[in-house]
């Protein structure tokens, strides 16, 4: 009830807007960021790492699967004391590989929220100057919300090129 409260507060915001000769526009932040020099650097620097980190983990994956099909080809050798032991080691073993994994997960996040910010901080500073240099009262980002919009209020290509321009190195 209450996202449909917020949903027809935007729509009446828009509409509003949209009624007082307001020009309305979106962009997409993703497509923006992806085009970009430096969006597309962090992307592969980020995906080097993972690629890297996804190795390691598979190794370990596939070293745990070896000593679990060790531990059945035992399990009518050892005692049931014994085996108990082991299964036990083996699931600590295993615990320990999915903590890795999340962790590992946690901190790509991280660094792909610390690298991406600043190049969106810019994205944002570029969308603001051109809202104001052309008279749009709002822009939004591209969404699900969005059902329909005009292909002119669309300022995702013209602030790519704007960075580019800005961010040449």
């Amino acid at each position: 009830m209450q996202a449909f409260k917020v949903i027809l507060l935007v729509l009446t915001t828009v509409s509003s807007l949209a009624l007082a000769d307001g020009k309305v526009g979106y962009i997409d932040m993703q497509k923006a960021f992806t085009s970009t020099t430096e969006g597309q650097k962090i992307a592969k620097d980020l995906e080097a790492e993972y690629t890297k980190k996804k190795a390691d983990l598979d190794k370990r994956q596939e070293e745990l699967k070896g000593f679990d099909k060790e531990l059945e080809a035992k399990k009518s050798v050892l005692t049931e004391e014994a085996f108990a032991k082991k299964r036990q080691e083996f699931q600590a073993n295993v615990q320990k590989f999915r903590d890795e994994i999340a962790q590992s997960q946690l901190e790509l996040q991280k660094k792909q929220d610390k690298l991406s910010a600043p190049v969106i901080d810019k994205i944002r500073e570029i969308v603001a100057s051109i809202a104001k240099e052309k008279n749009f009262s709002l822009v939004m980002e591209n969404g699900a919300q969005l059902v329909y919009v005009q292909p002119e209020a669309n300022l995702t290509d013209e602030v790519i090129k704007l960075y580019e321009k800005k961010n040449k190195k």
